[in-house]
């Protein structure tokens, strides 16, 4: 005789045909089997279950239930599952508008991020940061993005741009000059954007 599966074995194979689902492009079924993996599963089961759950809403612009999702799964024991639902929860709340909310979220984002994606988390932060008008806090961020080596280069030339933006509001044209030219030679999406304001000041200047 056969023994009859457990709840929680049941709920492992609903996951697993999740994924099968999932790398088959077939979105609805796979919706539905990781929901059942959520309802009787436990452990890593549920946490990877529901960080598929809220991948699916975040990217449906579906944010207050993609954040609901990825709450379920934020204390995972499994570090890659963790990281992304702390990172997407985060983003989820800053996609939403809700700044308030998002500042925090961003910030532990931040706090836990892998090298790889440090920058770009960090310069999502301050984003949300100069929405909310807390160039104080936006600042530092920006100088440690900009001064890292090893920060991915559009992410360099953006800080960059930003803080010559920030310096020339302060009528230190100099300083502003300086991450400019950096931003302007990056050949980044911002490089022109850069140049543009290099031509200005020199304009100004009486360079032109």
């Amino acid at each position: 005789m056969v023994p009859i599966a457990s709840m929680a074995e049941r709920a492992g194979v609903a996951g697993m045909l999740g994924t099968v689902y999932l790398r088959l492009g077939r979105r609805p079924e796979a919706r539905a089997q990781y929901k059942k993996a959520v309802k009787d599963g436990t452990g890593y089961v549920v946490d990877n279950a529901a960080v598929n759950l809220g991948l699916f809403d975040f990217f449906d612009a579906k944010y207050e239930s993609a954040v609901a999702w990825f709450d379920q799964a934020i204390g995972s024991a499994d570090a890659s599952a963790r990281w992304i639902a702390v990172k997407y929860r985060a983003l989820s709340l800053k996609a939403s508008g809700d700044i308030a909310a998002a500042i925090p979220a961003l910030e532990e984002a931040l706090r836990i991020a892998p090298a790889a994606e440090r920058s770009w988390i960090e310069y999502r932060l301050v984003r949300v940061l100069l929405d909310a008008g807390r160039e104080d806090k936006a600042r530092p961020h920006l100088e440690a993005i900009e001064a890292d080596p090893d920060a991915d280069a559009e992410d360099r030339a953006y800080a960059a741009f930003d803080l010559g933006v920030w310096w020339l509001r302060r009528g230190d044209k100099q300083r502003a000059w300086s991450f400019l030219q950096f931003a302007a030679n990056s050949g980044t999406e911002v490089a022109d954007e850069a140049a543009l304001r290099l031509r200005q000041l020199q304009t100004v200047n009486g360079q032109a």
